[in-house]
């Protein structure tokens, strides 16, 4: 990682197979990122941030044990395809900041063991889907930047293992989701800064016990602070500018 490799970088059916941890990050990697299918059965972990790789999503890493996959800062394109919900082991799934189109397939929602998700800054352009808040394992939803529309689902008020949701920089609006009935009991930071939301600041917030950040900035929120926001036990940063 962090070198000067250039240029595409070939394999063969036979390439690396003991390898459970590849790490081209951070170099001028360019083309097409293609991983034969008897190539690599053991790869874990593949980091591949930060290069120049183009073309559409890599379909054949679907097929190795991945457990942290990481594009971020690239030139894929292309809609995110409905096989990457095969990745079963996925735990970490890094797309941001490539030239990723159309919307998030809802079957990416069966990667139970999914942990941290983030593709921010793509043109998904369509709605939420509201599968993710039944995923049972999901700390990070990081969907900055990614053109979202509508608004934000009710099921998005209530996450079984969520730390942080930044749905910041889209055109999401209606009232904020977050009722009486609202259940996460891990959730620490609420970014929603950037959007359209409108409506009253609702004292279901007051649930989140662990909240520590709560971004609305840049909305068309109205009426008074909720007295049961106020007296959240852990909050360090309430941006309502």
């Amino acid at each position: 990682a962090r070198n000067s490799l250039t240029g595409a970088i070939t394999f063969t059916d036979t390439s690396l197979p003991a390898i459970e941890l590849l790490d081209l990050s951070g170099n001028q990697v360019s083309g097409q990122l293609d991983i034969p299918v008897g190539a690599m059965q053991s790869l874990r972990v593949l980091l591949a941030a930060d290069n120049s790789l183009s073309g559409n999503f890599p379909l054949s890493v679907v097929l190795k044990p991945l457990e942290i996959l990481d594009l971020s800062n690239n030139q894929i394109a292309g809609a995110i395809p409905t096989e990457l919900s095969l990745a079963t082991t996925l735990r970490e799934l890094y797309l941001q900041s490539n030239q990723i189109v159309g919307p998030i397939p809802d079957a990416l929602t069966q990667l139970t063991d999914l942990q941290n998700l983030d593709f921010s800054s793509n043109a998904i352009n369509s709605p939420l889907i509201t599968g993710f808040a039944a995923m049972p394992n999901l700390q990070q939803l990081k969907l900055k930047n990614c053109l979202l529309t509508q608004g934000i689902p009710t099921e998005y008020s209530s996450f079984p293992s969520l730390t942080t949701m930044d749905l910041s920089d889209n055109n999401l609006g209606g009232n904020l989701p977050f009722g009486s009935n609202s259940q996460s009991p891990n959730l620490q930071e609420i970014l929603l800064g950037g959007n359209e939301l409108e409506g009253e600041l609702p004292s279901g917030l007051a649930n989140y016990v662990k909240l520590e950040v709560l971004d609305l900035t840049v909305n068309a929120i109205q009426g008074g602070i909720p007295l049961e926001l106020i007296v959240i036990p852990n909050l360090r940063v309430l941006n309502l500018g």
